[in-house]
């Protein structure tokens, strides 16, 4: 008689052997995913998340050793889609907004990240960040089961900016790519550069815009950071995060497409009075062409010479519009200096708020000094107060490391 190998195994299942160190999971109908929870599985992909929170359950052979977990997670169209679809109230504008989760695995709070389809630096439409933490080898229980939540951090009081440009239940239409199994290396060389190519890969660290009104110019921006994942960020050192804000330059008649163009035009053509309009309609309009004479009659060509196309002239009376656009490059944009800003931060973990210093440094780069130990997880929050807003700006994460902490006056 077959006996079962776990609570979630039936005598009509057959038995599954666990994933083994150095695997990748990169489907839903893998059988070592053994229990999902608010979660549709796929099949060239694990699947996507259906409700808030949502649970994935993995059978590993951790064998005795610690084991590292990657968890890939892609915030698309589709998600967006998804959102408005299945959350009461939703809709695909408020889907666009940015998503802040917790990662909690065997009982413990692990991992934060936030997802943000408006990011400086990039083109891509796809937000993906990548879950990492470590499990020590006594947290993998005999039968290997592994568990993997993503929550809501609803218990946390959140910035007033960040409370306004999140979406309530984030983990909805998230995409989870595939999922993987390591043994935990080393970490990388401190002073190591996170940027956006390379962040996902370490976790350390994620960021993006917060859409705070429906116009898109009012925004702030927040950033996540992972103190285990920081090189050389132990415990009597602070977190410092460097960063680069810019303020894009305004675009100019010349250097817009002709799409935007004509959509100038008929947005100014529309807002004109009636009479106006009546004036200048025979202006901006093309006039008739007058007839033109009758052409002559024309002979058969002969073999050897070539066909040729004749056109009547442009009349005089036509009035040229706009002048084409010009593919001049644009001007740079300009660097915010660091007394514009202002910074706030909170802890994930603990819900304690954070004091966040703002300072300049090398290379037209800010640097925000974390003055607080962090116990977990933190969330920072940058807003631009010296500034018209409606100009806009974007920032970028260029490092996350440790800086040591000031020795007090008389030690």
């Amino acid at each position: 008689m077959r006996t079962r190998q776990s609570w979630f195994d039936t005598l009509f299942d057959d038995p599954v052997d666990g994933l083994a160190v150095s695997s990748v999971v990169s489907s839903g109908r893998d059988p070592a995913l053994r229990m999902v929870d608010g979660f549709v599985r796929g099949i060239a992909v694990v699947g996507r998340c259906a409700a808030t929170p949502t649970l994935l359950a993995f059978k590993v052979a951790a064998r005795g050793q610690p084991i590292r977990v990657r968890v890939w997670v892609r915030f698309d169209w589709t998600a967006v889609k998804w959102w408005s679809e299945r959350v009461v109230g939703g809709s695909v504008a408020g889907g666009r907004r940015a998503r802040l989760l917790l990662v909690r695995s065997q009982g413990r709070l692990r991992h934060a990240f936030v997802l943000s389809r408006q990011r400086h630096g990039t083109t891509e439409k796809v937000a993906r960040a990548c879950i990492t933490f470590d499990l020590a080898a006594d947290e993998v229980p005999d039968d290997g089961l592994v568990i993997v939540e993503l929550l809501d951090p609803t218990d946390v009081a959140l910035p007033a900016p960040v409370a306004a440009g999140l979406v309530r239940q984030p983990t909805v239409g998230l995409q989870v790519d595939h999922v993987e199994i390591a043994t935990p290396d080393e970490g990388p060389a401190p002073g190591t550069a996170v940027g956006w190519g390379a962040c996902p890969d370490l976790g350390v660290a994620t960021w993006g815009d917060l859409l705070l009104d429906d116009t898109g110019r009012n925004r702030a921006g927040v950033i996540v950071i992972n103190p285990d994942r920081v090189p050389g960020l132990v415990a009597g050192t602070r977190a410092t995060v460097s960063l680069t804000v810019r303020r894009p330059p305004r675009p100019g008649l010349r250097s817009l497409p002709k799409r935007a163009l004509r959509r100038i035009r008929r947005e100014v053509g529309r807002r004109l009075p009636d009479k106006v309009r009546a004036v200048l309609r025979p202006l901006v309009r093309r006039r008739p062409a007058q007839p033109a004479p009758p052409p002559a009659p024309a002979t058969a060509p002969s073999p050897a010479r070539a066909l040729v196309l004749r056109l009547p002239p442009t009349p005089a009376s036509a009035v040229p519009t706009l002048p084409a656009p010009t593919t001049a490059p644009p001007s740079p944009p300009s660097a915010v200096s660091a007394s514009a800003l202002s910074a706030s931060g909170v802890s994930l973990v603990s819900g304690r708020p954070l004091t966040v210093e703002v300072r300049p440094g090398p290379e037209e780069t800010i640097d925000l000094v974390v003055a607080d130990e962090l116990d977990g997880p933190a969330l920072l929050c940058v807003e631009l107060v010296r500034a018209k807003r409606r100009h806009g700006y974007g920032f970028q994460v260029v490092r996350v490391a440790a800086s040591p902490a000031p020795v007090a006056v008389g030690h």
